[in-house]
């Protein structure tokens, strides 16, 4: 059995997939097996797969009549899989040649650590990198109830480059959750940290394509399900620990400032009034004061320079400008 599975749900992400596959199936560790499962896909999409993987013995195929959607799909496939390591690999997301290698490693080196991620990267839809691969300059390992507390206030865990242990996610639940459809990664991270340790690659070896159709753009759906992850995190902590006794508190008004403010500001920009006083009142059922003073209104301003002014500006920008050598190769696929 393959020390890793790779699992990868698809669905309507056809013109990405020659850069995904070519991903995979050219890493520098070929210790893995591969499960992918097409959800219903509209776009010829099962094609490509048939195309590209139907006869490599390493690929397992399945394609679904209808759609089930992310978290069903993927706790599917990793239902039928055996590896020890399982890694989520989205169709529309590429990696570098040696991504399952740099992870396998950490994990490889350190039983205590169930978990590990590194740097992603974004791109646009033509595979053009936004500026800047960001840095968090973790130390290779960082216990549970550090990583716990860094992730519930800001999470810098990318579901594009990240790996983890089976057993770890079978004690979790799997990826999927009925608490939530589009933050799965932020979830699980939480409650891997309050298991292990948690892993970290400070290099940018996976790559997240930005598009229309990214689950992420569902802003009302981040910001309610956010609340409800980050409720659910503070339960049955571990005895040891001594977290501040502000922390969730803190938790909960970071989500109102992000996803918060963002959803707010898109009732704005589309000028809906009665929306935009709704979502206010929703927040401040959850969090009291959260809408009130200057961080919520500077949060609302900068993400309202964020999508009138910035996002545009750099567009015009990433026409004229290409990231390192892996991310031109890919985008030319």
């Amino acid at each position: 059995m393959p020390k890793i599975t790779v699992i990868t749900p698809s669905y309507n992400h056809c013109r990405f997939l020659p850069a995904r596959i070519s991903s995979i199936l050219d890493q520098t560790n070929q210790d893995f097996e591969w499960i992918v499962i097409d959800d219903g896909s509209s776009d010829g999409s099962q094609k490509v797969w048939n195309h590209f993987c139907g006869a490599d013995p390493r690929v397992r195929l399945l394609f679904h009549d209808s759609n089930k959607g992310l978290s069903a799909t993927t706790d599917e496939a990793i239902a039928i899989s055996g590896g020890e390591y399982v890694v989520r690999a989205e169709s529309d997301d590429f990696c570098r040649n040696d991504f399952l290698q740099r992870l396998s490693e950490v994990l490889d080196s350190n039983p205590n650590v169930g978990m590990v991620h590194a740097l992603t990267r974004n791109l646009d839809p033509a595979g053009r990198a936004w500026f800047g691969a960001g840095a968090h300059h973790f130390p290779t390992v960082v216990p549970g109830e550090t990583a716990f507390t860094t992730i519930v206030l800001g999470n810098p865990v990318s579901g594009p480059s990240t790996m983890v242990r089976r057993d770890l996610l079978e004690t979790i639940g799997g990826f999927g959750s009925p608490l939530c459809m589009v933050a799965c990664d932020w979830r699980l991270a939480l409650l891997a940290s309050k298991r292990t340790d948690i892993g970290f690659v400070d290099e940018p070896v996976g790559y997240h394509r930005l598009h229309a159709g990214n689950l992420s753009r569902d802003a009302a759906a981040i910001l309610w399900e956010s609340y409800a992850i980050v409720a659910e995190a503070f339960e049955h902590i571990p005895l040891a620990w001594s977290l501040p006794s502000d922390l969730q508190a803190r938790a909960t008004r970071a989500v109102t400032r992000g996803p918060g403010t963002a959803l707010f500001m898109k009732a704005v920009a589309g000028r809906s009034t009665d929306t935009a006083l709704s979502i206010r009142r929703r927040i401040e059922e959850v969090d009291p004061g959260g809408t009130m003073g200057y961080h919520w209104w500077s949060g609302c301003v900068r993400k309202g320079l964020l999508g009138g002014i910035a996002l545009p500006a750099h567009d015009v920008a990433a026409r004229h400008l290409r990231a390192e050598t892996v991310v031109g190769a890919a985008a030319a696929r």
